[in-house]
């Protein structure tokens, strides 16, 4: 793509299936063709609700969502 070609990058539930490394090179290419803002949603690896829910299903073998790499702010 193009640089400043689309108005936004938007992703969600996507950053930490990621290396920190393969992380800085996907926001900077976000960056890179985004005119206007780069919006990027992860899992708050401390709520509670999520670790339980998220070992839960992966103790039932029901986690759908592949392997994650636990963000903490």
């Amino acid at each position: 793509m193009e640089t400043g070609s689309i108005d936004w990058v938007w992703s969600s539930g996507l950053l930490e299936h990621f290396s920190d490394d393969q992380i800085t090179d996907i926001l900077r290419e976000s960056a890179r063709v985004c005119k206007k803002e780069v919006i990027s949603l992860v899992p708050n690896a401390r709520s509670i609700f999520y670790g339980v829910g998220k070992f839960r299903m992966e103790q039932q073998g029901t986690w759908p969502y592949g392997p994650e790499i636990p963000k903490y702010a």
